[in-house]
């Protein structure tokens, strides 16, 4: 409560009384002058004054004691100066207090402001069981609607072929196995379209590797070693079904991807053995080649993952699982790398595949909400 307030209240509690016009039947000589009156009313303010708790936490703690007792008329005065200076714990207790005594003074309008202000701070704001009724009602008045999150993710990845038209000279079988880890990094958009039912989107860098592994070596005379690194940029769309209306929210969603290859590139290592005399006749070092030319520049994904919303007020945290395949080949038509005159030097050889992808990733967004006072029903 400012001094200027408070002030004039002591002044209309004090002075109004030894009005003459009020009070005609008192006599002058018995009615204080106005100098002592006003000094008087001066000596009380700052005695009251004097007395308001100026630690804002203490005011709370008065004003909820006050409120117990019936007396609602001040306590939005006394709280109002603090808020800002509240933690969010002791801001919802004050933003509660001033809404519900300004609807015990029948100040309707001042209550509704009150608890919009409170929603609009406080999303996931839920009454408790024990509040008043009168609380309850008020907060009742208002929708409070999630309407879309915008952030940021970052994760890692890892990816492996399906050999869909095997491609070498050789009879030894072999698999496209998973490299190491790569990294996603990206934003995530959702829009909330209703309850529990997401349009997500993760527009995203990614990269991983994928190798070919032989169980042995080639015929027993060659060892091939090759991994191939690939980056993409992904435009997702998934629906996304979140589960349990709570702060902690597991979810699944489905959907697809295109993929916009900006590089592809393999290194490779070859040992040739002379079987007759047991020792390596050959060895290349590491080869790195440019390998986009071969394969398809825009790839198409289907998949989905499983994941878990961590609500905290305007913010989310997430972190899911996502597994997706590709549902067209890798190597464009006609462009076969497999070069006999290169392929003892280089291992200059290629499979059509296509590929499988797993991604762990953990996300930050801010959530933003629509608050509305519902309808009234004519009855």
């Amino acid at each position: 409560m400012s001094v200027l307030s408070l002030y004039k209240s002591i002044v209309q509690r004090f002075i109004r009384p030894l009005s003459p016009s009020l009070h005609p039947s008192v006599p002058p000589s018995l009615r204080p002058s106005f100098p002592l009156s006003l000094l008087l009313s001066l000596v009380l303010s700052f005695n009251l004054y004097s007395q308001q708790p100026t630690n804002c936490l203490q005011r709370l703690v008065d004003a909820e004691s006050l409120f117990q007792t019936g007396i609602f008329e001040d306590i939005p005065d006394i709280l109002e100066d603090c808020l800002r200076s509240y933690e969010p714990q002791e801001k919802q207790r004050a933003l509660k207090l001033i809404a519900l005594s300004r609807y015990m003074n029948d100040d309707i309008t001042g209550a509704e402001e009150t608890m919009r202000l409170l929603l609009k701070e406080f999303p996931l704001f839920k009454p408790d069981a024990s509040d008043p009724i009168d609380f309850q009602f008020v907060y009742n008045e208002f929708k409070v609607r999630r309407l879309f999150d915008i952030g940021i993710f970052a994760g890692s990845g890892t990816a492996w072929g399906i050999i869909t038209e095997p491609w070498s000279p050789f009879a030894d079988e072999f698999t496209y196995a998973p490299g190491f880890p790569g990294y996603d990094i990206g934003s995530q958009i959702s829009f909330h379209i209703i309850k529990n039912l997401v349009i997500n989107s993760q527009p995203a860098l990614s990269s991983y590797k994928f190798r070919i592994h032989y169980d042995s070596s080639i015929n027993g005379i060659l060892d091939l070693k090759q991994s191939e690194q690939q980056t993409l940029i992904e435009l997702p769309l998934n629906v996304q079904v979140e589960f349990l209306q709570s702060h902690i929210k597991p979810y699944f969603k489905l959907g697809g991807t295109i993929g916009f290859l900006i590089s592809s590139n393999t290194k490779s290592s070859i040992e040739r053995y002379d079987p007759t005399y047991d020792e390596t006749i050959f060895t290349s070092g590491d080869i790195i080649n440019d390998h986009k030319e071969y394969r398809n520049n825009l790839i198409f994904f289907a998949g989905g993952g499983i994941g878990l919303n961590i609500d905290f007020n305007k913010y989310r945290l997430f972190t899911e699982l996502n597994y997706h395949q590709s549902l067209n080949e890798m190597l464009k038509k006609g462009s076969n790398r497999y070069d006999q005159e290169s392929l003892w030097t280089e291992g200059w050889y290629d499979s059509d595949l296509r590929i499988n992808k797993v991604s762990l990733r953990v996300g930050f967004v801010k959530s933003f909400y629509w608050i509305k006072k519902r309808k009234q029903e004519i009855i």
